[in-house]
């Protein structure tokens, strides 16, 4: 069977990776589960992941919460994937007020978006991607939102089997 057939570029259905960056601004370990849509030939994943975020004892923010869920789309063929998409990062974040007069929290759902490139040989189950997020912050008073660019770098092992044609 020739490296290229369609067989060998099927992608398998679980996945973990790290990414740096991205979506969790910081970064973030993910998961991601890839699935057949219905209608066409196309393939789509679902990914959740996930970044908690300690700071010094002397830092405004002592702990942030970034989750993650994303819903990308893959096109293209051969090892070199593009993957495009749209998710929501949650964040929560802990804040001590000057002289620790007290704590509050703040939990905020930021829109994303995301286009990557995923590389990965057939039949290899390490893959890496890299990509720019632009995470959509509202900013009131001044204009409805702001999208900051980030870009990302992640790495990755891909679980199960692979999906069938």
């Amino acid at each position: 069977m020739p490296l290229d057939s369609a067989a060998n570029l099927l992608p398998y259905r679980h996945g973990i990776y790290g990414e740096a960056l991205g979506n969790g601004v910081y970064g973030s370990l993910n998961y991601e589960r890839f699935f057949r849509v219905p209608i066409g030939n196309d393939l789509a994943a679902f990914r959740v992941g996930a970044l908690v975020w300690p700071k010094s004892q002397t830092a405004i923010v002592p702990l942030e919460l970034f989750w993650l869920s994303e819903k990308p789309w893959r096109i293209g063929k051969g090892n070199l994937r593009g993957e495009f998409g749209t998710g929501l990062t949650f964040v929560k974040s802990e804040y001590v007020e000057y002289r620790n007069q007290g704590v509050f929290a703040n939990m905020t759902f930021l829109p994303t978006l995301r286009m990557a490139c995923r590389w990965q040989l057939p039949d290899n189950r390490l893959f890496v991607k890299a990509g720019i997020s632009g995470v959509i912050i509202p900013v009131p008073g001044y204009v409805p939102f702001m999208i900051i660019p980030l870009p990302s770098l992640g790495v990755g092992y891909s679980l199960g089997q692979k999906l069938l044609k």
